[in-house]
C-alpha cells in the first residue's frame, strides 16, 4: 500500500506579506500587501479585507509567496501572477503579471510549491518539473550554475515523484516508496 499518495481537495498557503485563499465554493479571493501584484487583483493597490479575483474559474489549490502566487484549476491547468523577476512564474519572461495568466497548455499539472524565486511542480504521470533562479542547485537540475530558467524544466526522467515543498532556497521531494531527496 503507497502511504505517501495524498488527495488535494482544497489546500491554502500563507505568506508572510499576503494572503491566497479558495472557499468551498472555488472562488479565489486575496488579500493583504500587493506592491508586486502578488494578488492579482489586476491592480497593486493592497486590501484590507478579502477580494473575489475569480468567481468563474474552479481551483483546486492555491501557492503562494511573498510576491507571486499559482492556482492550480480542476483541469488540470496551472496558473500565476505576481512578481517575476527570476522567471519564477514559469511564463517564458520575466514579467510581472497582475491577474491570473496560465502557465503553458497542458492539462496535466498534480501539484506546486513555490519559494522565494523558484518553483517545483509535480505532473499527474509522477514527473517533477523546476524553474526560476537555479542559485546553489535549488532547481535539482544537477548543476549549480546559477541561471534562470523562464520555463518548466524536467527533473530527471523518474515518475515515482509523490511529495514536493519548497523553501526560501532550497527544495525537497519524496517518491512513491518514501525516500526524501
Amino acid at each position: 500500500m503507497n502511504y505517501f499518495i495524498r488527495v488535494i481537495l482544497l489546500v491554502l498557503t500563507f505568506s508572510v506579506f499576503d494572503k491566497v485563499s479558495a472557499q468551498a465554493n472555488n472562488y479565489l479571493f486575496t488579500w493583504g500587501s500587493n506592491k508586486y501584484d502578488q494578488l492579482g487583483s489586476g491592480s497593486t493597490s493592497n486590501s484590507a479585507s478579502p477580494k473575489v479575483i475569480s468567481n468563474s474559474i474552479k481551483w483546486r489549490k492555491v501557492e503562494t509567496n511573498a510576491y507571486h502566487s499559482f492556482g492550480l484549476k480542476h483541469d488540470g491547468t496551472l496558473w500565476t501572477w505576481g512578481y517575476n523577476r527570476d522567471g519564477q512564474l514559469g511564463k517564458g519572461n520575466r514579467t510581472n503579471y497582475n491577474t491570473p495568466t496560465q502557465v503553458g497548455t497542458d492539462t496535466n499539472w498534480l501539484d506546486i510549491s513555490t519559494g522565494d524565486n523558484h518553483t517545483l511542480a509535480l505532473r499527474t504521470d509522477g514527473s517533477l518539473w523546476a524553474w526560476g533562479n537555479n542559485a546553489n542547485g535549488r532547481l535539482g537540475l544537477g548543476n549549480q550554475t546559477i541561471g534562470i530558467y523562464t520555463t518548466p524544466q524536467r527533473i530527471g526522467s523518474d515518475t515515482d515523484w509523490v511529495i514536493i515543498c519548497v523553501g526560501w532556497y532550497h527544495s525537497m521531494a519524496i517518491k512513491s516508496d518514501g525516500t526524501l531527496w
